[in-house]
């Protein structure tokens, strides 16, 4: 750091002064000028104070002017002032990594998690900005205050109502991080797929057989459109024993009593669009041999029975 020294010559002769610069703290010469001064003149000595080997803390620095033959006012000689030496401070904020899903259907909105970390040692205040650079709009900018040494996750959420279908190209980055020592790691990239939304449709053509007795698990193939869904039976009704789920499966066992039944299913998604469709379930008779024993036979002779 530069330390300056104001000197005056108030004597009415001219003078050779030598200005002498220590750190009493730990007991070090900084610097020491001769100076030649006309009676009545003044002077500014500067000193370049180099703090790579002082320690941490505070510092008394003691000017002082010697060589004065005959000085009547000593009291002035000497000056000091106090320095607090503090540790280097190092920024270093970052990206260390990005989340979020690979695809994601158009008019969904997609969770983004932006890893940053303060590798100095000072806390710092920043900007972290999201971007789409495919289709140049900015997403959110959010203000991060991370202290030394620590690392946040901050999140994003992406509505993709207006993006364009295809591969999107969103961009994380750090700024007005002033002094930061590594600018490689400011900014990160990651792509996502914005995919055409299906309309809203039931894929399953037909539902498979029961048995009375064995459980059931089939599906309705519920797609497109915007979930969640509402699915309601507007006419017939399912074979006793079963049910439907919110997703679409129907599972359970069919009663000892269940018969097949054909039922009309309507699937609502989440914006009012509905699709219906008719289906049969038909249920059998579990399984059985009703014949408790067979007829006997005799040796030699055709043998004919029914289980």
């Amino acid at each position: 750091i530069k330390v300056i020294v104001d000197v005056a010559n108030n004597r009415i002769s001219d003078e050779e002064v030598t200005v002498d610069l220590i750190d009493t703290t730990d007991n070090e010469e900084i610097g020491s000028v001769v100076i030649d001064m006309q009676a009545g003149s003044a002077e500014t000595v500067e000193f370049n104070w180099d703090t790579s080997t002082a320690s941490l803390g505070m510092h008394t620095l003691r000017a002082e002017a010697n060589g004065v033959e005959g000085d009547i006012n000593l009291d002035n000689n000497m000056k000091e002032a106090v320095v607090e030496v503090k540790e280097l401070a190092i920024v270093s904020i970052g990206i260390s990594s990005m989340e979020a899903p690979s695809s994601v259907t158009k008019e969904e909105t997609a969770l983004i998690k932006v890893n940053v970390a303060n590798d100095g040692n000072i806390d710092k205040t920043f900007t972290l900005t999201l971007a789409d650079t495919t289709d140049n709009v900015q997403i959110a900018s959010q203000q991060v205050t991370l202290a030394a040494g620590s690392s946040q996750v901050v999140s994003f959420n992406w509505n993709t109502n207006t993006a364009s279908i295809g591969n999107h190209n969103i961009k994380a980055e750090i700024s007005n991080v002033e002094g930061d020592v590594n600018l490689d790691d400011n900014s990160k990239q990651i792509t996502i797929e914005v995919k055409e939304r299906q309309p809203l449709s039931i894929g399953a053509s037909s539902l498979s057989n029961g048995e009375r007795g064995v459980a059931y698990d089939d599906s309705l193939q519920i797609s497109g459109g915007f979930p969640p869904y509402t699915i309601e039976i507007t006419s017939g009704a399912l074979p006793s024993g079963l049910s439907m789920n919110s997703d679409g499966t129907i599972t359970g066992t069919p009663t000892p009593d269940s018969r097949s039944k054909s039922f009309k299913v309507k699937v609502t998604d989440q914006k009012g669009s509905a699709v219906t469709k008719k289906f049969v379930i038909t249920i059998y008779k579990q399984l059985s041999i009703s014949t408790s024993s067979l007829k006997s036979g005799k040796v030699g002779k055709t043998y004919s029975a029914t289980l």
